[in-house]
């Protein structure tokens, strides 16, 4: 940790000749498709540490005023093999990239908040203009494996950089175990979720009105009675003030599990599983909701139904399109979980399009999912697919139209299997996302692995859209 200033390059198999294109030629599984000349698929190890730490969590964002500016937060958390109680260093870290990826520097993030020592969950973000916006969920302490109902103080932070993270704002504290008083009334949500250290921060900006929103949630452990719940705060004001706490649930369509939030056009929209809605009664489902005002009033539709859930933060994956106003997609598992589907709208949630895209060659299990529009509106598909021997890699594939979607492409240039010892630690089961975002030339991707065998790390790849998109489409 702390490695300020230092810098990694892409280690890539092949040549790079002067005015040539990279050329990278690896062994990938059959009938995923290949590289060939000038269609560089290229990965960086970005946390390098030890057995000791395991990092994950990680969130991605591009620079819309320069696409060669890239910034990736992860989180190192001190790593256990046993499912013992008591406490553990959990640091976040920045990776910024100026060359669109080729290198990296990387440094420790000090929030400059004493009584919230540990960071977990980091999000990052670009305004319109550039402004990097970051934050992360803080706690008093980290727990192993906490018991159920075990919950320290913490706060869902913000932070804002008008100069690429060479300089910060004061770490502002948006949602925090102490912010009862700000809880808009929604008596469908019981006071326990409401105290609570704010798990799984996340943070969006509306590039076309500047309001952001930031939030966290209550954590509910899976298969237990609780649910979870996720709440938020609206500033209008580029992260001076901040509004009332709001909840994404309601009587009607109670949350069940943790989901994603966005905001563009104007619009703030969230998706979520639902414990039941009106026109299914109880059930799994998938819930698109969307808000003109900050979500005073939501709009609330079904779009699936669903038989689980992929055990982890964030899911179901959720996008909107930076082109097209009302055009979102969100991506689950299959009900076998062999297959990614992809469900998109055109008209605000109204009615949805499901697309199924095949794991890969040789996958038994896909897992992972994340997405992420291009400018220009083609939509890049990233998960993790798991092998039969227990191994996984990283695939990508994408799509000019959100609908067929090319053959998947392995992005990892080794497999990962993680080790039986360290299962039975939360934040191995449930803290390995994917993430991912895109530009009009590459889609960019970082994910946990343990191609070491004992170590967990955070490797960045990159991927031309051209070559995501020019194989044959899968409908």
């Amino acid at each position: 940790m702390g490695r300020s200033g230092h810098r990694r390059t892409l280690r890539a198999i092949g040549a790079l000749a002067a005015g040539a294109a990279l050329a990278l030629a690896w062994s990938a599984p059959a009938a995923a498709r290949t590289q060939g000349p000038g269609e560089p698929v290229a990965e960086v190890d970005l946390s390098g540490n030890g057995p000791d730490l395991a990092a994950s969590v990680p969130d991605i964002a591009i620079d819309p005023t320069d696409p060669k500016r890239i910034a990736i937060v992860w989180r190192t958390i001190a790593m256990t093999t046993e499912p013992q109680t008591g406490s553990r260093r959990s640091v976040c870290h920045l990776s910024r990239s100026s060359d669109g990826g080729v290198s990296f520097s990387h440094e420790t993030i000090d929030w400059g908040m004493a009584d919230t020592p540990q960071c977990n969950a980091p999000y990052v973000d670009f305004a319109a203009n550039g402004d990097l916006y970051m934050g992360a969920t803080l706690v008093a302490r980290a727990p192993l494996n906490p018991p159920e109902g075990f919950h320290a103080f913490g706060r869902a932070a913000f932070r804002k950089s008008h100069d690429f993270g060479a300089t910060w704002s004061a770490t502002a504290s948006v949602v925090a175990t102490d912010s009862y008083d700000r809880f808009a009334q929604n008596p469908a949500i019981p006071d326990a979720a409401k105290r609570t250290p704010w798990d799984g921060a996340r943070g969006v900006v509306d590039r076309s009105t500047g309001a952001i929103y930031v939030g966290g949630g209550y954590p509910a452990p899976p298969g237990g009675a609780a649910h979870s719940e996720r709440f938020y705060s609206a500033s209008r004001d580029g992260g001076e003030t901040w509004g009332p706490i709001r909840a994404w649930g309601s009587a009607d369509w109670p949350q069940r599990w943790d989901g994603r939030m966005l905001a563009a056009h104007g619009r703030f929209a969230y998706a979520y599983v639902a414990g039941r809605t009106p026109r299914t009664g109880a059930c799994l489902c998938v819930v698109f909701a969307s808000s003109a005002d900050d979500g005073v009033t939501v709009r609330r539709r079904l779009v699936t139904r669903i038989s689980g859930v992929d055990m982890l933060v964030h899911y179901p994956t959720f996008v909107a399109s930076p082109k097209t106003a009302g055009t979102y997609a969100l991506a689950v598992l299959s009900d076998d979980a062999t297959r990614i589907v992809v469900h998109t709208t055109a008209n605000e949630g109204a009615r949805w399009t499901a697309t199924e895209v095949q794991g890969g060659a040789g996958v038994t299990r896909a897992s992972r999912p994340a997405l992420a529009y291009t400018p220009n509106g083609a939509l890049a598909l990233v998960w993790r697919g798991y092998h039969e021997d227990g191994s996984y890699d990283i695939y990508a594939s994408a799509s000019a139209d959100g609908r067929g979607f090319g053959a998947p492409v392995r992005l990892s240039r080794a497999s990962s299997r993680t080790p039986e010892s360290v299962m039975a630690d939360y934040a191995v089961r449930g803290d390995f996302i994917t993430a991912a975002k895109a530009d009009d030339g590459f889609v960019h991707a970082a994910w946990t692995d343990w191609r070491g065998g004992t170590e967990a790390r955070v490797y960045y790849g990159r991927a031309p859209l051209s070559l995501l998109l020019n194989s044959t489409p899968a409908r």
